[in-house]
């Protein structure tokens, strides 16, 4: 961070993977590239992204990602000329390959025929049944697949003594692919890990002794049943659910020191602009909401931001305007300079260093969308949460709204960060503006329609526990 600008008032364009990481590689928000769950979960072909924009300046582009969503199924990753994606699986077996088990040349993927026909055996007969009952089951009994994980480790990779990351594959990938180019070739990486998604194991350096393992691993993680109403944490178990998200955020910083070192061994480090951040952020029970979707709380939209220029120079500075992952976009496009993309609402974030952002920043959620996920919910509950959502950020000001503007709050995000004095009723010139501005996003967003989730997208999303 020393030799980073900081970002402390970045906002995620929605609090899930699709539709942010869309936003990070067009610089345009969910209701401009309508990649959101009122119209299409797939990027049209028509929008530009990044990687297709730093290619005709010569530009080789990688993409390595833990969460199998940013892949060719979904339009993320077109335009990049090697791509890599996480199995489902990784997420809950972590062993310590070193290779990527989906590996391919170009964005485009063609499924064969035969790979079709077996999947949708698989998914329509009984095995898809005992698959999908597992994959629940590991949410809420997370001990039993990190006890799993640890004894596959032992058999088959004795030598390597311990370790919880998944895909730990992403960092030989980025060194071999570094490696690979000449040293004159500029090249753009993205990197995707997830070992702050849920399910959470607990780190073995900092877990000593089985009872103190016990205690962090029986915690149920499953969002469907939590978002649903029919499993609620004790405070106990949110402090150890704290405890084990704080052991992930500090894996992840030995992660970045072995991409720094990728970076290091190939010689580019210092030529390197480089960005940390997340496409989302996380709930722990506040407000009643568990892990992420749905809302537009402070905990799943705030996201790190950290920009180190080649050779750092940041300072550690920190920036004072609105910052949205959309402006990645037109900052890297700056950067290798690229003629300006002319985007509706994304800025370079060195604009935002010192002064405040000239328009307010947004973000959405979708509601309750899918019909397998309502009918977990009582009539009641269902009434509360199944509401398209959108946030607008000006100076302290935060406008929450409901999508077709029926309901609206305000808060005072530097007093109050926990959202928990709603000030609509008193609310200034300013913040009816504020406001109305949120109500046309709205507007746009559900002038999109009601989309239906295709099965592959229903059985990533289930295999995530989103379902």
């Amino acid at each position: 961070m020393a030799e980073s600008f900081v970002f402390p008032r970045a906002v995620a364009p929605a609090p899930w993977t699709i539709p942010s990481h869309a936003s990070v590689f067009t610089g345009l928000y969910p209701w401009e590239n309508h990649v959101h769950a009122y119209r299409s979960l797939s990027l049209a072909d028509s929008i530009p992204t990044l990687p297709e924009r730093l290619a005709p300046l010569g530009y080789r582009s990688l993409s390595l990602s833990a969460n199998p969503f940013v892949s060719p199924r979904f339009g993320l990753v077109r335009g990049f000329d090697e791509v890599a994606w996480g199995g489902w699986w990784e997420a809950f077996l972590r062993t310590p390959r070193d290779r990527a088990p989906n590996f391919q040349h170009g964005s485009t993927v063609e499924t064969p025929l035969s790979q079709d026909r077996t999947m949708e055996w698989i998914r329509d007969g009984p095995l898809g049944d005992v698959l999908r009952s597992a994959s629940q089951q590991s949410f809420r009994f997370p001990f039993a697949l990190d006890a799993g994980s640890r004894i596959l480790q032992r058999m088959q990779f004795p030598e390597v003594g311990r370790t919880i990351s998944q895909t730990p594959w992403i960092e030989h990938e980025l060194g071999r692919w570094l490696g690979e180019r000449p040293a004159d070739q500029p090249v753009f990486s993205f990197l995707n890990l997830t070992d702050t998604h849920e399910p959470y194991y607990p780190d073995p350096e900092l877990t000593h002794g089985l009872r103190e393992w016990w205690k962090l691993t029986r915690i149920r993680q499953d969002h469907a049943n939590a978002v649903g109403g029919q499993w609620a944490p004790t405070d106990e178990e949110s402090r150890r659910l704290r405890e084990l998200y704080r052991q992930m955020v500090r894996h992840l910083d030995v992660r970045l020191k072995g991409i720094v070192r990728a970076l290091q061994d190939s010689g580019r480090w210092e030529n390197t602009l480089m960005f940390v951040t997340a496409d989302h952020g996380q709930s722990l029970g506040e407000h009643g909401m568990m892990f992420h979707l749905l809302r537009v709380d402070e905990p799943l939209l705030r996201v790190p931001l950290w920009m180190r220029p080649p050779g750092g120079g940041g300072n550690g500075q920190r920036a004072r305007g609105w910052a949205s992952l959309i402006d990645l976009f037109p900052t890297i496009l700056q950067a290798a300079g690229a003629p300006s993309p002319g985007l509706p609402s994304a800025v370079p974030l060195r604009s935002l260093l010192d002064q405040d952002r000239p328009e307010p920043v947004f973000a959405m959620a979708d509601g309750i969308v899918w019909d397998h996920i309502r009918s977990r919910f009582g009539k009641d509950r269902e009434a509360v949460w199944d509401r398209p959502m959108i946030a607008a950020y000006q100076g302290s000001r935060k406008v929450v709204m409901t999508a077709a503007g029926e309901e609206t709050q305000l808060f005072d995000i530097d007093a109050d960060p926990r959202e928990e004095r709603d000030l609509w009723p008193t609310s200034d010139v300013a913040v009816l503006d504020l406001a109305s501005r949120a109500r046309k996003v709205g507007g746009l967003m559900l002038q999109d329609g009601t989309q239906t989730v295709d099965r592959e997208v229903e059985e990533r999303l289930r295999s995530w526990g989103y379902i």
